[in-house]
């Protein structure tokens, strides 16, 4: 990308974490320009979702995650944030 726009004067750099972030939708959009992938996009009937109902278990205005959550999913919890927290510096896309 940097040779290509140096030809016509311009100093253009991409960094990596955006080339990361938008780097999908980029290939989509151009693998849209195919009438194999085109196909293979098409649906034939909207998905369907469905969600559980939201049961107020707590008090109050914003639930205490602490009473909400059972021992099991509280140590999952802070597992999981201490494992991200520590490798986030890295690259918080990749770690996404």
């Amino acid at each position: 990308l940097q040779s290509l726009t140096r030809k016509y004067g311009v100093n253009l750099s991409v960094s990596y974490f955006l080339g990361i972030a938008i780097g999908p939708l980029v290939a989509d959009l151009f693998s849209i320009l195919s009438p194999v992938e085109r196909r293979r996009m098409r649906r034939e009937s909207m998905s369907k979702f469905a969600l559980a109902p939201d049961v107020m278990r707590w008090s109050g205005y914003f639930p205490n995650p602490l009473k909400v959550l059972d021992r099991q999913q509280t140590a999952c919890t802070v597992a999981t944030a201490a494992v991200s927290s520590a490798t986030f510096v890295f690259s918080p896309v990749a770690m996404t």
